[in-house]
């Protein structure tokens, strides 16, 4: 086989060149395709020593001279690889020889066995080494030899399926479905219900249905029974109905007929004994007008017997139920209210016993049961055809209107009466006088006990409340307390008035044209909107033009005379922004005047 020799092997045989005899060097050939040295024995291939021109080798033959530089080849520094796909590889280090390749975790230890035969060589399986879990230690040829008798066992189970096999009652068949729906059409009022199902079943516990019912039940709910209508066989149009057996929820009696409702679907199971409702009723469906208390009906009773009956349609008595009763007649004072029979309550009204002339006859009446009594909320009077007692017609005409309770009008005189009520001043309406149209108003009351007064003349009362009457001179002395009346002519510290005081006509002349100030004008309107006098006068807060005067803030307009239909003409305007001018500012002026 040939070897081949690393750089170590080769500064090793360099040396060893030195000492050779001249016949082994022509055992030495050159390949020049390869750009191999080879060395051979005996002049023939079967042992051969060569030296590869590479990366650590570099071979020169010139001149019949043969010229071999080696390096020594570096070692490696990282550990091998594990087992993979083989590859070449690219590396130019050599390994040491005393490397170790790392296990390959993937493969199983030669140590690890199998039916005690260990994995150091390939393993040789007999029927005796295999077995199943439910026959430990049965061979794979046994296995194989039961196969016949498991197949025919499992073909039987088939069989048992197809003829009856059972589950939660059901039977079941190969090739049909198993069905556990059906419809009951049994009439309301009739407790016993029957269910037809499409699949056949035995009542067994366990077994579960699901009914629809065409119609509500109205039967007493203790009463209810079902029973399941269902063929003997798949195919078979015989049919067989189980015994009936009572309906229950949650151990008990349905709570109310009206818990199986029209078109809804319920599962029953069979626990043996009973059929029990599989859940919680939707509640809602029993929300009807008798559950809540609530109806409506006409009372006749008549107004002189306290005990009034009413009949509403499925009424129950339940604690805040709102019944709504139209009374044919008044009631009465202390009245009572018994609705389908189920008991006389008290009416209430305003915290007590109803009173009389509260609901009169043809009104509705509202009550709320807490419990106790028939609680009054409202009453409808509506229109009536007459006035009645306790009512007051404030529009319409003597057949028609609308009333107010507690007063009564005589239709053909206007006389109004009230019924145990009493007018406060908020029941009388804000009058004046224009509304007065006849009679007298007594001086107790304000007025003068006559229907005229003469003019100029004085009148008195002389027993300060009958009518007054004209004075006589002998009233006004009595009056005055004196014969004679004086004009004064001094003040109360003795100043003659004439000669110390004004008259109105002094005053008028005097302050004729004085100046008022009337405040500050910020629009035109302010001052032509006034009827101004002579001396009035404004302060512009915003400037702009006023009566045809242009002001700034700060001026003032002065009305020279009363107004007139110019008023440009009546007002004249003060400026107050006018300041002094500086002596500089004055030579300026000059120097600018006279230089033109």
């Amino acid at each position: 086989m040939g070897k081949y020799i690393d750089g170590s092997g080769l500064s090793h045989f360099m040396g060893i060149l030195k000492g050779i005899h001249q016949t082994f060097v022509t055992n030495v050939k050159w390949d020049s395709s390869t750009k191999k040295i080879k060395q051979t024995k005996n002049n023939t291939d079967s042992d051969v020593v060569e030296f590869i021109q590479g990366s650590n080798v570099t071979l020169t033959a010139a001149s019949g001279t043969l010229t071999i530089a080696a390096t020594q080849r570096a070692l490696a520094t990282t550990n091998p690889v594990m087992d993979g796909t083989a590859a070449v590889g690219s590396s130019s280090k050599a390994a040491k020889e005393d490397h170790v390749h790392p296990s390959d975790t993937t493969r199983v230890p030669t140590s690890r066995t199998v039916n005690d035969k260990a994995l150091s060589s390939n393993i040789t399986l007999t029927g005796s080494d295999i077995s199943r879990s439910s026959e430990s230690g049965t061979s794979i040829a046994t296995v194989l030899d039961n196969y016949d008798s498991n197949f025919v066992a499992i073909e039987q189970g088939v069989a048992e399926i197809v003829t009856g096999i059972t589950v939660d009652g059901v039977k079941l068949n190969g090739s049909n479905k198993a069905i556990r729906y059906g419809t009951c059409a049994t009439a309301a009022g009739t407790a016993a219900k029957v269910v037809t199902l499409s699949s056949p079943c035995t009542l067994e516990t366990g077994l579960i249905v699901f009914v629809k019912f065409t119609y509500a039940n109205s039967a007493t709910a203790a009463n209810l029974t079902l029973a399941v209508t269902a063929p003997t066989a798949y195919d078979d149009s015989a049919t067989v109905t189980t015994t009936a057996k009572p309906i229950k929820y949650r151990g008990a009696a349905l709570p109310a007929a009206g818990y199986l409702g029209a078109a809804r679907i319920y599962a029953f199971v069979y626990d043996g004994t009973n059929w029990e409702v599989v859940g919680d009723f939707d509640t809602n469906t029993t929300y009807t007008n008798a559950s809540l208390g609530q109806g409506y009906g006409t009372c006749s009773t008549a107004t002189a017997t306290a005990a009034k009956a009413v009949t509403l349609s499925n009424y129950a008595l339940t604690v805040g139920g709102v019944v709504a009763v139209k009374f044919t007649y008044a009631v009465g004072a202390s009245a009572t209210l018994n609705v389908n029979s189920k008991g006389a309550k008290p009416i209430f009204h305003n915290g007590a016993a109803i009173t009389s002339e509260v609901i009169y006859d043809g009104d509705v009446a509202t009550f709320i049961y807490d419990g106790t009594n028939y609680v009054l909320l409202s009453v409808d009077h509506g229109l009536a055809t007459t006035t009645r007692p306790g009512e007051l017609l404030y529009s319409g005409d003597d057949t028609t209107g609308t009333y107010i309770a507690g007063v009564t009008v005589d239709n053909s005189s206007g006389v109004v009466t009230v019924f145990d009520y009493t007018l406060s001043a908020s029941d009388i309406p804000s009058l004046d006088a224009s509304k007065i149209g006849s009679g007298t108003l007594g001086v107790a009351r304000g007025g003068t006990g006559v229907s005229t007064l003469g003019a100029g003349v004085v009148y008195h009362s002389a027993s300060g409340t009958g009518a007054l009457s004209i004075a006589t001179a002998a009233n006004l002395v009595s009056a005055l307390g004196t014969t004679a009346v004086n004009r004064a002519t001094a003040d109360a510290s003795g100043n003659n008035i004439a000669s110390t005081y004004a008259t109105k006509s002094e005053l008028s002349t005097a302050t004729a044209g004085a100046l008022q100030y009337k405040g500050t004008v910020a629009a035109e309107s302010t001052i032509t909107g006034a009827a101004y006098k002579k001396g009035w006068y404004y302060v512009v807060s915003t400037a702009g033009t006023y009566v045809g005067k242009v002001c700034e803030v700060g001026d003032m307009l002065i009305a020279k005379q009363d107004k007139t239909s110019t008023p440009a003409n009546d007002w004249d305007a003060v400026q107050s922004n006018i300041e002094t001018l500086s002596n500089s500012e004055i030579d300026a002026l000059w120097t600018a005047a006279t230089a033109a």
